[in-house]
């Protein structure tokens, strides 16, 4: 892909997220695994307690970025003079 289609894109991406965010983060599949206190119960067991564990950050389908990538997935590899 070469700056003029970039450009294309970049500007089209702009276009059809107006009003929206340029970059946006977002988690997901975030899980909470245990963890052990380092305390004991009446039985003798270790007492556990949870923690949040992040999941994979991705950009928002909304925002800006994410509708560029989706245009670069889409139109990367395709001819811009056929697109007009």
């Amino acid at each position: 892909m070469n700056g003029r289609k970039a450009r294309a894109l970049r500007r089209a991406a702009r276009r059809m997220s107006a009003g929206l965010p340029s970059h946006k983060l977002v988690s997901e599949v975030g899980r909470q695994v245990a963890v052990p206190t380092g305390k004991l119960d009446a039985k003798g067991k270790p007492v556990m307690g949870f923690a949040e564990v992040v999941g994979t950050a991705r950009h928002a389908p909304t925002c800006t970025r994410a509708v560029y990538q989706k245009l670069k997935r889409v139109y990367g590899h395709a001819n811009l003079g056929a697109l007009k």
